[in-house]
């Protein structure tokens, strides 16, 4: 049984071998895959929150700057990840609401604010992440904000999003990946041994027929040669074999009558070791 259990483990080896290269090559498809939803699915949401702040201040700075303050305090006290709210103003770059309020009345010139301010009149939004320097990756959504009766583009409102719920998702679906990863590899690697051992059972079945059709045929084999031995030596005809240089090989019982000699003082010699040398050049001119 032990070439069969050395064949067993080796079917195992290679078959989970196989079946975890296929699983983790699956595995990274479907990870990145899953990355890109959740980043995309997070910028979708965000894109949203940050629309609907715009809308909300811009109806609250009708109100005036003390009520916009309230509101983004109560914000960022309401909403979960929210890392800042600001409001900025385009003409001085300074802070005009913060939900810090010791920022209020701060310059921020960072390459955000004048990016988003030069694009002012497009109205367009421009996002960047950064980490603080508390280790948190942040992303910054810079939107217009209006003024007046008149809509008129005034600054930028400033909105930081913790990055942590993405994160926290894109490392929960990593982790479903490899607890499927691991399911699948355990219920591949039980197949492989009862695929293993099906395999080795059956093949071990056809050795064992394959082996008993050839004592089947090595007996015929033997019983045949035994009536040929048989007939050979009970001939009455000389009968003889030589190899290529001359040895006898073979003599039955009338050959040894006729040389005078028994069989094992025969076999293996040539006609000059057994005969004159006359006798053993007509035999050889017979051969």
């Amino acid at each position: 049984m032990q070439p069969y259990a050395s064949l067993r483990a080796r079917v195992i080896v290679l078959l989970c071998g196989c079946l975890a290269l296929m699983l983790g090559l699956l595995g990274l498809v479907i990870n990145e895959a899953n990355t890109r939803a959740i980043i995309e699915q997070n910028r979708v949401r965000e894109a949203m929150f940050a629309h609907n702040v715009q809308i909300s201040i811009n109806q609250v700075l009708f109100a005036g700057k003390y009520q916009a303050q309230a509101y983004v305090e109560s914000l960022m006290k309401d909403t979960e990840g929210l890392a800042y709210v600001a409001i900025i103003d385009g003409a001085t770059r300074r802070v005009l609401v913060h939900a810090d309020a010791q920022k209020v009345g701060q310059r921020w010139d960072d390459p955000v604010t004048e990016q988003a301010l030069a694009a002012l009149r497009t109205g367009k939004v421009i996002v960047q992440q950064h980490v603080t320097p508390d280790g948190y990756t942040i992303h910054d959504w810079a939107l217009p904000y209006v003024h007046g009766y008149m809509h008129r583009p005034a600054g930028i409102i400033r909105i930081g999003i913790h990055c942590n719920v993405e994160q926290d998702l894109i490392r929960r679906s990593r982790l479903h990946t490899v607890g499927l990863f691991l399911a699948f590899l355990l219920a591949g690697a039980g197949l492989a041994v009862a695929l293993s051992y099906r395999l080795s059972a059956s093949l071990a079945n056809l050795v064992a027929e394959r082996t008993s059709q050839l004592d089947v045929a090595n007996r015929h084999l033997r019983e045949t040669k035994a009536r040929l031995v048989a007939f050979i030596d009970n001939a009455d005809a000389v009968i003889y074999m030589k190899d290529t240089e001359g040895r006898y090989l073979l003599v039955n019982r009338s050959f040894e009558a006729a040389l005078g000699l028994p069989r094992d003082a025969i076999l293996g010699k040539m006609d000059r070791e057994l005969v004159p040398p006359e006798i053993a050049a007509g035999f050889h001119a017979s051969d």
